[in-house]
């Protein structure tokens, strides 16, 4: 994670990027969505968040978004 390059995808938040890497979210118990178009980094970001929470100890469930989506008629 700390090798992530933000220049290379300015319209990302490293702010954003390095509270995510805390992993307090999961932590209080809240669910993250990462969204955006192909090449962007999602997937890596995605395994180095794994990483970094089994560093921490923590459970967590990776779901396709077709699995967690659910549209109100």
């Amino acid at each position: 994670m700390h090798e992530f390059d933000f220049a290379f995808q300015p319209s990302i938040s490293e702010q954003r990027i390095k509270e995510m890497c805390t992993c307090r979210f999961i932590a209080n118990g809240e669910n993250r969505i990462i969204l955006g178009t192909t090449g962007v980094g999602k997937t890596t970001f995605s395994q180095g968040l794994w990483c970094r929470r089994a560093s921490l100890f923590l459970s967590i469930q990776n779901k396709a978004p077709h699995k967690v989506i659910h549209i109100q008629k």
